[in-house]
C-alpha cells in the first residue's frame, strides 16, 4: 500500500526552483500594483503576464482594451519605463484571455 508523502517545508530553499517561482510571482504582483496606478483608466485592466529578454507580455480579459492598447504602444512603453524593473523593455505583446482567467 502506497502512502502519500508529506512535503517537508524545512527542506524549502529560496534558491530552489519553487523559491524562484515565488520570487517571480511576488515581483510580478508588485509590478502590476504599480502599473494599475500608472495606466490610463481605459487600459487599467492590463496586467503584466511575462517578461522575456526585453519583451513584455501584457494580458487583459477585454478585447476592446487589447485593441486600444495596441493602438497606444508608445504610451505603454513610456508607462512601463516608469517602473524600475521594466526600464529595458523594448517591445510589448498584448494578449486577450478568452477564459477570463489570469495566470
Amino acid at each position: 500500500m502506497h502512502k502519500n508523502k508529506t512535503t517537508n517545508l524545512a527542506d524549502f530553499t529560496p534558491g530552489g526552483k519553487l523559491g524562484q517561482m515565488f520570487a517571480k510571482a511576488k515581483t510580478y504582483n508588485h509590478i502590476n500594483a504599480v502599473l494599475i496606478k500608472l495606466l490610463p483608466e481605459t487600459l487599467n485592466s492590463l496586467e503584466l503576464c511575462s517578461i522575456n529578454n526585453n519583451n513584455a507580455t501584457l494580458i487583459t480579459n477585454n478585447q476592446a482594451t487589447a485593441f486600444r492598447a495596441q493602438q497606444q504602444m508608445d504610451l505603454l512603453i513610456g508607462v512601463l519605463h516608469q517602473v524600475p524593473e521594466l526600464t529595458d523593455i523594448q517591445k510589448i505583446s498584448i494578449k486577450v484571455d478568452v477564459n477570463n482567467k489570469h495566470y
